[in-house]
């Protein structure tokens, strides 16, 4: 990625946006990219994508760069989070669905990824049945007791991360997103197609 100037002269819109920080799993997780958590992060949106679906309905996506999507700048006690990601001809993008032209917004859709993260962990406690082994529960309650203690570390860690990239990011000013002029060309198909 190219480094950033000290007066931002890019002409990309500036948004908030839901960041899932995620991480390479290790064995027991076959090497898969496993979710830590969201945060709510400030993004530079390159450009919408419209997906137009057999049945008539449009999805609109969103190719944006994230000054600073790597957690791992917390290892050791570090708060210096390097170099941000600036966009360029060879930058490295995500893909998302929400943007938002505000804090509160944003942060309340992070809070409902991130419940749901707890509540897809909380499908996995295990139940004791009536003729069942104790100490086999037992066995299983302690293993979904570590991992929901480590779910909530990853969270707080990401709570943590997200203070530092919105700290770096607060010369970033935000664009206005106008929901119907994003949505102009979805619901212009739409209505062309019933």
């Amino acid at each position: 990625m190219a480094k950033a100037n000290k007066k931002n002269e890019l002409g990309y819109p500036i948004v908030y946006a839901p960041l899932q920080i995620k991480e390479r799993g290790g064995y027991l997780n076959n090497y898969e990219i496993i979710t830590l958590g969201h945060i709510v992060s400030k993004c530079y949106v390159l450009e919408s994508i419209i997906k137009y679906l057999p049945n008539g309905d449009a999805e609109l996506y969103y190719k944006v760069v994230f000054p600073y999507n790597d957690i791992s700048a917390l290892s050791d006690n570090k708060t210096d989070l390097g170099n941000p990601n600036i966009p360029s001809k060879t930058s490295d993008y995500d893909i998302v669905t929400e943007i938002f032209d505000n804090y509160d917004d944003a942060k309340k859709c992070v809070e409902d990824k991130n419940n749901l993260l707890e509540l897809w962990l909380s499908t996995y406690k295990p139940t004791l049945l009536p003729d069942g082994d104790i100490d086999k529960y037992n066995i299983q309650l302690e293993r979904y007791n570590a991992e929901y203690a480590e779910l909530k570390k990853e969270l707080s860690l990401c709570k943590e991360f997200e203070k530092l990239v919105l700290n770096e990011t607060k010369k970033m000013h935000i664009s206005r997103v106008d929901g119907e002029n994003n949505n102009k060309l979805v619901k212009r198909y739409m209505n062309l197609s019933k």
